[in-house]
């Protein structure tokens, strides 16, 4: 089955995903939202960085290695990554938890963080992996499975009103249907090189030999930079419900770019394959997208923003800095994407560092002068995207003198 069907099924995946996301807001209210996100980002934020990078990094080894006896490694790098997301994971919930959670708990958030990070980045690496590879006929289902079980697990648990960790407990189970279907395909498929030691020498060749470190590190001042001014954002926010608001309508910014970039390890390998000629068309289609998707649900908001309930629409002006960042950070992302491709992740890591100067030194500013609102926090977002979007322009453009290629 070609990879363009997987990848069509794992973007249905992601969108369920999303919808989860809004249902959750409508089920559990504004208050116990607020803590569910704020973990919620924190943990995805730790996941996406390293999943996303060991994701492309064994989707370019892939390619640019004979498979015969490296799937084996792939596989162990791909768990080693997941245990030390799950580790970081578990020290930042429990060194930031939610300030206004009454029953924190060592024994539930902790871990259920952990055991989050451990199955979201696994999930992300090992469908990296399957883009690369020829992934069998059941893969696309077993994704949308995923998608469709994790759906109707988590909103059962939390239509009965159960507490924020025994959603997080729930959640964080689901995103391990996939990989371990993928593990045992590859596995079954008798690929793997089985028999063979893993070294800790055989592990050290692999990764330089992928890049994933140099990946991982360009996205550190991504997802990371934006979990460490959330925190900033719930030590300082004028309530505790400013960050359920924050992270309600932050959810607009994910519709429009974090589901694309979901695709990341396809479009990857995708453009690889194409040449310079695709990926000058491919940027002019995100573009038009990037600038048609935030107008058109900007207008069409009365129709579906109340869903929500009168409270959300009572901060209906958040809706616009959510969406002006979507635009910016789907042109992001199909920057990134290119330039990875074309083994410019240098240039990557050089936009992202002047975008976590910038977010870090406004959201710091807003602290340091008072109570932070949910307006405030949008606008430290939106400037440090657009700063991040010039920049790489820049690098993609203007630097090498190709106005277009």
């Amino acid at each position: 089955m070609s990879n363009a069907v997987s990848a069509l099924a794992l973007l249905i995946n992601k969108v369920l995903t999303f919808a989860l996301l809004f249902f959750l807001a409508k089920l559990l209210g504004v208050s116990k939202y607020s803590a569910f996100s704020y973990y919620y980002v924190i943990i995805t934020g730790v996941a996406s960085v390293v999943g996303e990078g060991v994701a492309i990094a064994l989707s370019r080894y892939s390619l640019t290695h004979k498979l015969e006896g490296n799937q084996h490694l792939l596989l162990a790098l791909a768990v080693c990554a997941s245990v030390v997301a799950g580790v970081v994971a578990f020290g930042s919930v429990a060194i930031f938890p939610y300030r206004a959670q009454e029953s924190f708990s060592w024994a539930t958030v902790p871990w259920w963080g952990f055991m989050f990070a451990f199955s979201t980045v696994l999930n992300i690496t090992i469908t990296g992996l399957m883009f690369s590879i020829d992934s069998t006929r059941v893969w696309p289902f077993v994704q949308i499975a995923q998608g469709v079980l994790g759906f109707g697990l988590v909103s059962a648990t939390a239509m009965n009103q159960i507490t924020v960790p025994a959603v997080l407990a729930v959640i964080s189970f689901v995103p391990l249907l996939a990989p371990v279907y993928g593990i045992w395909s590859i596995l079954r498929a008798g690929i793997c090189g089985a028999g063979r030691v893993i070294t800790l020498q055989a592990l050290k060749r692999c990764m330089s030999e992928s890049g994933v470190l140099a990946l991982c590190g360009g996205m550190l001042l991504g997802s990371p930079v934006h979990v460490i001014c959330l925190i900033i954002f719930g030590k300082f926010a004028v309530a505790p419900e400013e960050v359920g608001y924050f992270n309600l309508y932050f959810l607009f910014y994910v519709l429009v770019t974090v589901v694309p970039a979901s695709l990341s390890p396809y479009l990857v390998v995708k453009l690889m394959r194409s040449g310079l000629k695709q990926s000058s068309s491919y940027l002019m289609v995100g573009a038009l997208v990037a600038v048609l998707l935030p107008v058109l649900l900007y207008f069409t908001q009365g129709i579906w923003l109340c869903w929500f309930g009168e409270h959300v629409c009572m901060r209906a002006e958040l809706l616009s800095w959510a969406l002006v960042a979507g635009g910016l950070g789907l042109m992001v992302t199909q920057l990134v994407q290119v330039l990875h491709s074309e083994h410019q992740s240098r240039r990557v890591f050089v936009a992202a560092f002047f975008y976590a100067v910038t977010y870090l030194s406004l959201v710091t500013m807003y602290a340091t002068s008072g109570a932070v609102t949910a307006s405030e926090q949008f606008a430290a977002f939106v400037l440090a995207l657009v700063v991040q979007v010039l920049v790489l322009i820049w690098c993609r453009f203007i630097r090498d003198g190709r106005v277009a290629v």
